[in-house]
Formats: C-alpha cells, structure tokens, sequence
C-alpha cells in the first residue's frame, strides 16, 4: 500500500478508506490516530470510512465528536475526539480500556499518553496525517 495519497473530493478519500479496509481487513479492525489542523478533514475521513465499510445508508450518522468525546456507531466502530480531554485521567483511562476491545478505533487529536499505551501494549495501529494544500488533502499513512 502506498504511504501518501491525495484526494480533491469525498469520493477519492473513499476510495483511499477502500485500500485501508482491503489492507487491514474488513473483520480485524486498527486503532486509527487522525492528525491534522483544524478543519483538515479528520471527521470527513472518518465518514468516507463508513460510507466505504458499510454503504451509504449509514454515512449521515457521523460527526465530530468534540463535544460528545465518543461516538459508537455500531458494534466495533469508534469514533473519538481527544480535543478537549487534556488530562482527564479517568476519561484517559476509559480511552485506555476501549483501545483492547478491538474493532475500528478512530481517534481525533491522541495526545501523547494514549500513543506512548498504544506502543507499550503493541496495539495495532496506524496514524494518518491529513494536510490540506491548495484544496487538496494530502493523507499520509504512517504504520
């Protein structure tokens, strides 16, 4: 799998979500850390990612999560946001306890503590840094 791709609209990110799936594996699931600025795209991949697991009739239900922390859309399929966590131990620990159930974890703005866990406890994982230039999104996959 290539380690850099870029995407113009909603369908190529889709097809990028596509090439993850196939190279993860639909059933086996990755704790997937979402870098980027704000407004870079993090939660658009993160529905393009749905929308390419499971088909479009589930594609609405997702959403930031900054305010919510989580959202668990089905069974296995994590979505959350560590933006306003800072160092909520008990939160941090909740977070912790999640990432060994397995599934598709998607985390927005991972601080360090949960990256310094994923790596002690040898979690799969891979981190996609998401950069916008020039209306382009320039997605780098980092395993």
């Amino acid at each position: 799998m290539n380690d850099l791709y870029t995407a113009r609209t909603p369908y190529e990110l889709s097809r990028v979500c596509s090439d993850l799936i196939a190279e993860f594996g639909a059933g086996s699931g990755a704790i997937v850390l979402l870098d980027g600025d704000l407004g870079a795209g993090k939660t658009e991949f993160v529905r393009q990612f749905f929308k390419a697991f499971f088909g479009d009739w589930l594609e609405n239900l997702v959403a930031s999560p900054t305010f919510a922390i989580m959202h668990e859309y089905v069974d296995n399929f994590r979505h959350i946001d560590m933006y306003r966590i800072d160092e909520n131990q008990s939160m941090i620990a909740e977070i912790f306890e999640l990432l060994h159930n397995g599934g598709w974890i998607f985390i927005e703005w991972a601080n360090d503590e949960v990256k310094k866990y994923i790596i002690d406890y040898k979690l799969p994982f891979i981190t996609i840094a998401i950069e916008v230039v020039d209306n382009e999104r320039i997605l780098r996959v980092i395993k």
